[in-house]
């Protein structure tokens, strides 16, 4: 429970996520119990903590040399399987399907008149399988003619995007025997060798026009961070590039990255909590939630870590309600940020164009996700390109949010500075006027004046704590009527009682008091013999 000082004591991971996110008195320190003792950490250490644990769990994953190899069947068993097998109708002309739920699925297609006895490359344009085999019908048995998927792209000596089968059959049939879960947006390619290649160079224009504009608006976010001297671009950037992680793997760009069959067959789970992790930290430091509530900056933290926990855990158990119950929390938890957090601390146009642009795109990769797997159906039309597009109107939207943040920020910086620089001003300008009123206009003369500052050596600031003392003001209200501290009175006191000889007040304003009957008599003196000079 928390303590009356509003720190928060030890409880289970479980329970401190769980708990609602309620904001609590202490800014500064999180405290914990261990081993029956209170020890203290500071936010700055727990996050570098929490940097650290997630890069701890992302190289021992790595470093796993345990591959998950699913159920696979020999080629010279494809011809029972198919005796035992139902085919069923799948959105693809000509394709039916038999999904196993052991690990694989089998594709049926019947290829084209014009098709047969032509050299035709198969292209999947999905990057998720590890394992296909194309089986055709040859000296009355089905055998395997051609493999591709991760799992070979270490034996590929041309590095390619997609995996790519050839074929050259007279028999119309033809069965993929594919490793992994289907997709309902799965597009298989067909085309005869020759024009291949021409089809192909128009969809590396598209990427490159895609990838271009994303890399062109991180550097522009580097340049803004550069320039202002602001980390939420540098944040900003990293949500982003992580994003473009993602879509290289889609693309089936990620090869020319690293050809591990590990890697590449589980790149997605590590990079959707990392992407999490570095949207939602940028968010809550847009608004500067560290600063405010440091408390819940730390179980937003815990909450990410947690996320990756789960995606972790997929990769042992390969169970895929896990995944996609890690995803749909991962958008949720995206989603709370945006309307629990970001709109409740801070309010302005900036951050609701963050909001609105930010829940647009998770929206898009939610209806792109569930169209993906196959969880909701008739969405055919949110697509990779869809989602690609959102992307790049996000990143220029949410580029200018931040540049306009900036600036507004400057503007109020430099208000501010404006107004102090004028009450600085203000009080300079009081303090020389109540200078010259009482040199001049006021009690002491400016004879008197000079007179204190000959004999005793007295500063003007000393001079006008000795004369509103000897009125019998206050420390407080002379601290107060000149701008001052109340240690800063004490300490001209005490200069005047070392120069003038006093200890007291008393004494200090007699020595005040003396000089004024000294010079008014003098004064007086002085007019009276210049009325008698003059009658």
């Amino acid at each position: 429970m928390d303590g009356k000082d509003g720190r928060i004591r030890y409880r289970p991971l479980i329970s401190i996520l769980m708990r609602p996110l309620k904001p609590v008195s202490s800014y500064r320190f999180v405290t914990f119990f261990e081993n029956n003792r209170c020890c203290r950490l500071d936010i700055m250490n727990i996050s570098k903590i929490y940097i650290k644990v997630l890069l701890g769990i992302f190289f021992i994953l790595l470093n796993i040399v345990k591959v998950s190899e699913a159920k696979t069947y020999l080629p010279q068993t494809m011809d029972s399987i198919l005796k035992e097998v139902e085919f069923s109708p799948t959105n693809f002309t000509h394709t039916s399907i038999y999904d196993d739920p052991h690990g694989f699925f089998i594709l049926k297609h019947k290829l084209a008149n014009q098709q047969l006895g032509k050299d035709l490359v198969i292209r999947f344009q999905t990057a998720h399988y590890a394992k296909i085999y194309l089986y055709s019908y040859k000296n009355h048995k089905w055998i395997c003619v051609d493999s591709a998927g991760n799992a070979f792209k270490t034996k590929e000596t041309i590095l390619r995007r997609y995996p790519r089968l050839t074929i050259n059959t007279q028999v119309p049939e033809i069965y993929f025997f594919i490793e992994g879960d289907y997709f309902r947006d799965l597009d298989i390619e067909i085309q005869e060798k020759s024009s291949f290649k021409a089809n192909n160079e128009v969809g590396f224009l598209g990427l490159g026009l895609y990838y271009g504009l994303s890399i062109m608006c991180i550097l522009m976010n580097l340049l803004f961070a550069i320039s202002f001297k602001n980390a939420k671009f540098v944040l900003y950037s990293l949500a982003q590039l992580t994003i473009i992680l993602i879509m290289l793997y889609e693309d089936g760009l990620f090869v020319f990255i690293t050809k591990n069959t590990w890697i590449l067959d589980n790149i997605l789970t590590l990079i959707v909590p990392i992407s999490t992790m570095a949207t939602s930290v940028f968010k809550v430091n847009f608004i500067g939630l560290r600063r405010i509530n440091p408390t819940l900056y730390l179980r937003i933290l815990l909450i990410n870590i947690f996320l990756f926990l789960i995606f972790a855990s997929y990769l042992f158990t390969r169970i895929n309600l896990i995944y996609h119950t890690a995803v749909l929390l991962s958008i949720a938890f995206e989603y709370y940020i945006l309307y629990g957090i970001v709109l409740k601390y801070k309010q302005g146009k900036s951050i609701k164009v963050l909001v609105y642009t930010y829940t647009l795109l998770l929206g898009i990769a939610l209806l792109f996700y569930l169209n993906k797997t196959n969880l909701v159906p008739f969405l055919d039309f949110v697509n990779i390109t869809v989602f690609k597009t959102s992307s790049i109107i996000e990143v220029l939207i949410i580029s200018f949010v931040i540049l306009f943040n900036i600036k507004e920020l400057e503007r109020e910086n430099e208000k501010y500075r404006l107004k102090l620089q004028e009450f600085i001003e203000k009080i300079r300008n009081t303090s020389v006027q109540s200078t010259d009123n009482s040199t001049t206009n006021g009690m002491i003369s400016k004879k008197i004046y000079e007179n204190l500052q000959l004999k005793y050596g007295l500063t003007s600031r000393e001079i006008e704590v000795l004369e509103r003392l000897s009125l019998g003001y206050s420390n407080s209200f002379i601290a107060e009527e000149l701008f001052i501290s109340i240690s800063t009175v004490k300490y001209h006191i005490s200069n005047l009682y070392l120069k003038i000889g006093s200890k007291s007040r008393s004494q200090a304003a007699k020595v005040l008091h003396d000089i004024q009957l000294k010079e008014t008599m003098a004064k007086k003196y002085k007019d009276d013999l210049n009325s008698r000079k003059g009658s």
